[in-house]
């Protein structure tokens, strides 16, 4: 993965560290010795160069906020790419399985068949075989379902 830097964002979040900062009466001399960082780490951070969580986190400690209060700011809540169309079904497939756990319909082991009826019959979503394996897989990895085998066939169960 490349590396990725949105200089707006971070820029206005520097700009609001340097607010707090001088709100709260310290200048950058004072919080480079309580966080051991040197003023041109301090001034960088500032200016929206790219850093490491554990800077802003120390920064907030030494101004004497809580770090939620360095990013307590108002961003453009679009994602920088949109969802792709298997992604979106992906994830509304995700739903619709997770509402069957809690409506205790893995009470008892099923296989992939019974969810894909009991989807269509129900919920008239229509999903492949496939699509719905690769759910139940991460949910199994993810600990909300059990998987056994039942010869060749997974059966998925509640933990």
């Amino acid at each position: 993965m490349g590396k990725y830097h949105n200089r707006k964002e971070t820029k206005r979040v520097g700009q609001h560290i340097k607010q707090l900062r001088l709100k709260y009466g310290w200048n950058i001399e004072d919080i480079s010795e309580m966080t051991g960082f040197s003023r041109s780490t301090i001034s960088a951070v500032e200016k929206g160069a790219e850093t490491d969580t554990t800077h802003l986190i120390e920064i907030a400690k030494a101004i004497g906020v809580q770090p939620n209060q360095i990013f307590n700011i108002s961003f453009d809540l679009k994602p920088r790419y949109k969802l792709s169309q298997k992604r979106k079904d992906q994830k509304k497939l995700t739903l619709k399985i997770r509402g069957m756990i809690e409506a205790g319909f893995f009470k008892e082991p099923r296989i992939v068949n019974d969810v894909r009826e009991q989807l269509f019959g129900q919920q008239k979503l229509k999903a492949s075989a496939a699509q719905i394996s690769v759910v139940l897989l991460r949910l199994t990895k993810e600990g909300i379902l059990r998987a056994s085998k039942s010869g060749r066939k997974n059966l998925y169960s509640i933990k």
